[in-house]
């Protein structure tokens, strides 16, 4: 009888550390699409805001659009910023 009691105090353990496991895990997907929602929306407003002070104009007439070019960065101020700097990698 010890051995079926010491098996049900396990089993027991492992389903309440379980539960106790799901909602830490459920709230860490939900803040991980929430910072994905966010960085989409500040990603469009900025792309947005770029546009509507003619970021690109001013990067060609200051120099900044051929140095980039002369670079060899592939980097345009009208196509905005990189979505991630790991996806950049030659």
């Amino acid at each position: 009888m010890e051995q079926i009691d010491v098996f049900v105090a396990s089993l027991t353990s492992f389903w309440t550390q379980l539960a106790s496991f799901i909602p830490q895990l459920l709230g860490a997907i939900i803040a991980l699409v929430l910072g994905w929602i966010l960085a989409k929306l500040a990603r469009s407003g900025i792309m947005r805001l770029l546009t509507l002070l003619k970021f690109d104009r001013a990067t060609e007439k200051s120099g900044l659009e051929s140095f980039m070019k002369h670079a060899e960065l592939d980097l345009s101020s009208s196509t905005g910023p990189p979505k991630s700097p790991a996806w950049n990698r030659s």
